[in-house]
C-alpha cells in the first residue's frame, strides 16, 4: 500500500489497536487524577502472582464516558518478569535501558541528572543495593 508523498505503509502495522489489551495510562495519561499510590511488590510465588494478575482490575484503554475516577496500573522490572516465569528469551527482547533497570548504568544516571543527592544510592527504593535482579 502506498500513500501519495509518503513511504510505503506496512498493512500489518496499521491494524486496529486492541485497547482492551493496553493499559489506560498509555492512551489517556489520566491528567484528571491528581494523586497516586505505589506498591512495590516482590514475586514470591509465580503461579499465584499470575493468577492474581489475570483477575486484577487493571484499567485498560477502552474509551469510557465519563472517565473513571481511579485507575490501577501495573508495571514490571525485567527481574519481575523473570520472577513471573516469563521466558528469558522474551525478556531479552526489551531495550537495554529496561533490562538495566532504573539504576543500572552510571553514565545513564548522569545523563538523567541522578547524581549527588539524587544518585540511585540515595534512593529509598530501586536503589541498586535494594534491588534483586536475579530469580
Amino acid at each position: 500500500m502506498r500513500r501519495l508523498g509518503h513511504a510505503p505503509v506496512n498493512p500489518a502495522a496499521t491494524r486496529a489497536v486492541d485497547f482492551a489489551d493496553v493499559q489506560g495510562l498509555v492512551r489517556y495519561g489520566y491528567t484528571h487524577m491528581t494523586e497516586g499510590c505505589y506498591y512495590l511488590l516482590r514475586v514470591a510465588d509465580a503461579a499465584r502472582a499470575r493468577t492474581w494478575l489475570r483477575s486484577a482490575p487493571v484499567a485498560d484503554a477502552v474509551e469510557r464516558k465519563p472517565s473513571p475516577p481511579s485507575a490501577m496500573q501495573v508495571a514490571f522490572t525485567a527481574g519481575g518478569l523473570l520472577a513471573l516465569d516469563v521466558a528469558p528469551s522474551a525478556v531479552a527482547g526489551f531495550s537495554a535501558e529496561f533490562l538495566g533497570g532504573m539504576s543500572g548504568d552510571e553514565s545513564r544516571s548522569r545523563r538523567l541528572g541522578d547524581v549527588g543527592a539524587n544518585a540511585p544510592s540515595s534512593w529509598r527504593w530501586a536503589a541498586p543495593a535494594r534491588c534483586r535482579t536475579s530469580r
